[in-house]
């Protein structure tokens, strides 16, 4: 079992590290896009056990009762996918500030450092608020239903609106496992003081969060599209009780 929160540290030190090389200290640290000085576990972590949460409760109430979710379910889901979303992206950018100042960013052969290999312990995603995707799967399928009954007056398929879907939920996990064994070979490389390989990993870990702040906004594009939906759906219900009011 790995220690996942420790991993993700790991890549805080080396940006703390190689931001002090060009000499920052811990106040222009603080004033970079992310604020790398405080603990993943407060940035990062907490914000996907509280998605996590949310989309739980979203999911359970949709088993419950579909014709009952409400606007309002998704509201705290758009939030947290949000600040996901922005932290990544914001990381990103410090990232590729970063980059522009460490001519090693560039110049690492990874063959021939053998830096391709990665463990293959089995993931443990604990300290993230769960074990498994399969919350993420339901609400995947969840959404398209939502997405494909506001099309059933058209012409469109169900499987039309499936076929070219943008993210897919083992987008996320297989993103994240990488992710942090990604931040483990960083943390080798740390302890052997090798900057060149770890501005490799850095590199590396960069367009990872690259990507996965892409899958967030992609997911975070189709619950505000549920949104929109459910909540059109609410109005015309309003409406037609205040016709028969009338």
């Amino acid at each position: 079992m790995k220690d996942n929160l420790f991993n993700l540290n790991v890549l805080r030190d080396a940006i703390i590290y190689k931001y002090k090389l060009m000499g920052l200290g811990v106040k222009d640290l603080r004033e970079l896009p992310f604020d790398f000085t405080t603990d993943w576990n407060h940035n990062f972590c907490n914000e996907f056990s509280k998605l996590k949460k949310g989309i739980n409760d979203f999911n359970n109430a949709y088993a419950a009762d579909k014709t009952k979710i409400k606007s309002s379910n998704f509201t705290m889901i758009q939030v947290w996918l949000g600040q996901l979303q922005h932290a990544l992206a914001c990381i990103v950018e410090s990232m590729r500030n970063l980059a522009l100042h460490d001519r090693n960013f560039h110049t690492v052969k990874p063959i021939e450092y053998g830096l391709v290999e990665f463990d293959q312990t089995p993931m443990t995603y604990k300290v993230f608020g769960f074990e498994y995707f399969d919350f993420l799967m339901d609400f995947q399928r969840n959404l398209i239903q939502i997405m494909a009954s506001n099309m059933q007056n058209s012409d469109t398929k169900v499987s039309e609106v499936t076929h070219d879907y943008t993210w897919y939920f083992m987008d996320l996990g297989y993103g994240l496992e990488i992710l942090i064994d990604e931040c483990r070979l960083l943390n080798d490389f740390m302890l052997l003081d090798d900057d060149y390989k770890m501005s490799y990993m850095l590199f590396r870990i960069r367009n990872r969060c690259f990507y996965l702040a892409r899958t967030m906004a992609y997911i975070l594009e189709d619950v505000d599209e549920c949104f929109f939906i459910v909540a059109k759906r609410e109005d015309e219900e309003v409406g037609v009780e205040s016709n028969n009011d009338n």
